[in-house]
């Protein structure tokens, strides 16, 4: 954490991003008061932690934000919008509103590409691989990040998204793309 505390990067987390939640674990009581008071945390359990209260602080957190809208921010974000290219320092997204990803490689930037429109910021691919797995994307081609929720179908070597767009499938990751796809559709129930 580099030379802070819990609170200190606590808050700076939170700084970046107000919704973000944090269960505080630790042997220092006295942190409580600025955990809850600065950070916002969601909870604060004093060490030794048993599995049942760590279990029950986990279950109230899904029961109390599994529906709540998951945004993610981008920064450096350039668009279009009426014929008027735009810049915005940060941008926040709802992760259900994004179609895909795809890496402009001489540009060394990634577009999103949302239902109404399109940004662009400079990002590599990979990195962004990893972090959006957990969201429930998965890479269809190279430089190519697909929203598993918005797919309809693949056909041959292509993603069909509900709205219709095609995106390329590459032939080498056909078997993978369509394991995951399909996880992704039992474990959320779409």
């Amino acid at each position: 954490m580099e030379g802070r505390n819990g609170i200190e990067t606590g808050q700076e987390l939170y700084s970046r991003n107000h919704s973000t939640k944090i269960i505080y674990t630790t042997n220092f009581g006295q942190y409580c008061m600025d955990a809850v008071n600065t950070v916002h945390a969601f909870a604060f359990l004093e060490k030794p932690v048993s599995t049942e209260a760590l279990e029950e602080q986990l279950q109230a957190f899904l029961r109390q934000y599994q529906k709540e809208e998951v945004r993610l921010e981008f920064r450096n974000v350039s668009y279009e919008e009426n014929g008027v290219q735009s810049e915005k320092s940060t941008l926040m997204l709802p992760v259900d509103t994004i179609l895909y990803f795809e890496y402009i490689k001489a540009m060394k930037k990634v577009r999103i590409v949302t239902e109404n429109m399109v940004y662009e910021y400079p990002d590599v691919i990979s990195g962004l691989e990893e972090r959006m797995k957990s969201y429930g994307f998965e890479t269809s081609c190279r430089g190519i990040l697909v929203n598993l929720k918005n797919v309809a179908k693949t056909k041959g070597y292509d993603v069909v998204l509900k709205n219709g767009v095609s995106v390329p499938l590459s032939q080498k990751r056909v078997a993978q793309f369509k394991e995951r796809l399909n996880e992704y559709i039992h474990s959320s129930g779409e």
